[in-house]
């Protein structure tokens, strides 16, 4: 076994304007969607403001408090929190680096996870405990391993819907088994399921 040590620095703090780039994006997209709709049809413009109208609905129910207290985008988060806790955990018990299925199923609900943080940060609009560790723990996948080309966080992302395996995105799946082997609780597995586990128990507060 490869004697691996955790490659994120626990003083490691996210960019402040970790998710600016793509709301800005996503607000681009979303403007220049409605102006094309009234360029080829005029009558268009009704349909862009109905569209704009279900747009802002939808914000506003998944930031509706639910029955318990907590909100729609909240309840989904803690369940993609706890999928992606699952998967990882998944990877400390066997060797799957190897299994395209895994690889998928990671790649899924990664990509999931990474728009319900979307969401969150766009209806939050104000820094909270959960939002910035969130932000944390996202950016630690995007830097491991350290000193390669592309991170786990970037195969992740690249990998969901395509039926090909890439082999650095199996070697660094390989890496954090061995890695956990070696260092248990001390592991970098270990401390994304430790992150994990306080993100949820900050949700659960609210």
């Amino acid at each position: 076994m490869s004697d691996i040590k955790p490659a994120v620095d626990p003083a490691f703090q996210p960019p402040k304007d970790w998710l600016a780039v793509q709301q800005v994006e996503q607000i681009k997209a979303n403007k220049e969607g409605i102006e094309e709709i009234v360029k080829k049809n005029p009558r268009g413009l009704l349909m862009a403001c109905l569209l704009a109208y279900v747009r802002k609905r939808a914000l506003l129910l998944a930031s509706r408090p639910l029955a318990g207290g907590k909100s729609a985008i909240a309840d989904k988060l803690e369940l993609e929190l706890s999928a992606l806790k699952n998967v990882l955990v998944d990877l400390t018990k066997k060797d799957v680096s190897r299994d395209p299925d895994y690889a998928q199923h990671l790649s899924q609900v990664w990509h999931q996870l990474l728009e319900s943080a979307n969401l969150v940060e766009f209806l939050e609009r104000k820094k909270t405990d959960v939002l910035a560790q969130l932000k944390t723990l996202i950016e630690t996948f995007n830097h491991y391993p350290s000193k390669q080309e592309h991170s786990l966080g970037y195969y992740m992302t690249e990998f969901a819907g395509k039926e090909w395996l890439p082999f650095p995105f199996m070697e660094q799946l390989h890496l954090l088994y061995e890695d956990h082997l070696a260092h248990k609780n001390e592991s970098q597995l270990s401390l994304w399921i430790s992150s994990i586990d306080l993100i949820l128990a900050n949700l659960m507060k609210k």
